[in-house]
């Protein structure tokens, strides 16, 4: 289950900054799973990163309406998430996801 913190006032597009929390800790294959299933109406990227990197160095995967449009490395679907931030409104929804190191 995906629950929305909003962090921020919406501005005038209606999107803000939220902190996503989750039911129990998730992998990045399995919470993309979750967002396709659960919120086939959005649309927006995944941006992936460890705590250690730059943010040149995020990943991007785009998704829309319930389909991935980029293929994630399987050894990156099995990391696990310390946490998500979200920014968007309405169907758009972009995704910022913590790894472990």
């Amino acid at each position: 289950m995906i629950r929305f913190i909003q962090t921020s006032e919406e501005s005038g597009d209606c999107s803000a900054y939220y902190d996503v929390k989750l039911d129990r800790p998730h992998t990045v294959g399995e919470f993309i799973n979750l967002v396709l299933i659960e919120r086939k109406g959005e649309w927006g990227k995944f941006e992936i990163y460890s705590p250690n990197v730059s943010w040149l160095d995020y990943k991007k995967y785009e998704y829309r309406y319930g389909v991935l449009n980029d293929a994630i490395p399987k050894n990156l679907l099995e990391k696990k998430i310390i946490s998500i931030k979200a920014n968007g409104g309405w169907t758009n929804m972009d995704y910022l996801l913590k790894l472990e190191q």
